[in-house]
């Protein structure tokens, strides 16, 4: 149970900080020292989203952040 509204609570946040970069809200930098330890609990993790949907979304974000991660 605690778990599912840690990963919850992660899949939102990393979904709120992709919003702020691509508005421009935040810099690179910041999105960076957010993001890489969220991820890799979201990574680690997977295995217990139970959703076929939420592990399709929580897939994305991991996906994306990464793309953004990669950029200078």
């Amino acid at each position: 149970m605690e778990i599912d509204l840690l990963l919850s609570c992660t899949i939102d946040f990393l979904q709120l900080l992709i919003s702020q970069y691509e508005k421009n809200k935040i810099d690179h930098k910041t999105f960076v020292e957010n993001v890489e330890l969220k991820i890799n609990f979201l990574k680690d993790n997977l295995k217990y989203i139970k959703n076929p949907t939420e592990i399709s979304t929580a897939k994305s974000i991991i996906d994306r952040c990464n793309e953004i991660l990669k950029r200078c």
